[in-house]
């Protein structure tokens, strides 16, 4: 309950049930409001963990694809050696 609202409230003689019942009131209507303004962002930050989650999967993908090309060009390096010593 907003005291401030409450105070104000009892100062003009309203009373005790009708004032809860009035910063009730208004604490509903603000919930209201702040969720349909903050709606769109909510949806937009929801489409940017998508994009990231995403982002995260082709990251996972590319580390398995420089490691198998690492693990590619230390073997073709060490058989490169391995050629170089037979044939002297």
């Amino acid at each position: 309950m907003q005291l401030p609202l409450f105070k104000a409230l009892k100062t003009i003689n309203i009373e005790d049930e009708q004032a809860t019942e009035i910063v009730d009131s208004m604490e509903d209507y603000i919930a209201m409001k702040m969720k349909e303004v903050t709606a769109p962002l909510a949806a937009r930050i929801e489409g940017v963990d998508a994009k990231l989650s995403a982002l995260d999967t082709k990251m996972g993908a590319l580390q398995w694809t420089i490691g198998i090309i690492g693990a590619v060009i230390a073997i073709a390096t060490a058989f490169s050696g391995v050629a170089r010593f037979i044939t002297h």
